[in-house]
């Protein structure tokens, strides 16, 4: 996967992707499972900042969660657990945090669908303040 930033004169943050990710699920009632997740995804800048120390990193999570849909009016998947960052340069700061991934949906009436998703995960900062932040987001939405 590719990241090209056409604007704002960021065409040095522009990247190549490669994601690997691996979900084990274990059925502990009809609807209901347990998971682990195991994810590695490396990131290669193709045009680095003059001057500047290389961005290119690795991120890794190790997940435990649960996946449900129990009833017709709810399902989801939750996952909480480990989140790295190791940057190829030792010049810049690795992350080592909690990490978390939620999806999870209500539906009140037939038409109606409620969405929750929410995230905790590391992002390159363009700020020369941090190398990496770790962000928290969350977004419910209503169709």
């Amino acid at each position: 996967m590719t990241r090209e930033y056409t604007n704002n004169d960021q065409g040095y943050r522009d990247n190549n992707r490669v994601p690997l990710s691996a979900t084990f699920y274990a059925r502990i009632r009809p609807k209901v499972s347990l998971l682990a997740q195991l994810g590695w995804e490396g990131i290669y800048y193709t045009r680095d900042q003059p001057g500047a120390d290389t961005l290119d990193s690795q991120q890794m999570i190790a997940y435990t969660g649960v996946t449900w849909d129990a009833t017709a009016k709810t399902s989801g998947t939750i996952r909480v657990g480990w989140l790295g960052k190791d940057f190829t340069d030792a010049q810049r700061s690795n992350i080592s945090d909690l990490g978390w991934a939620a999806e999870i949906q209500y539906r009140p009436r037939t038409y109606s669908t409620f969405n929750l998703v929410t995230e905790r995960a590391p992002v390159e900062s363009n700020s020369f303040l941090a190398d990496a932040i770790v962000v928290s987001s969350v977004k419910l939405d209503w169709i």
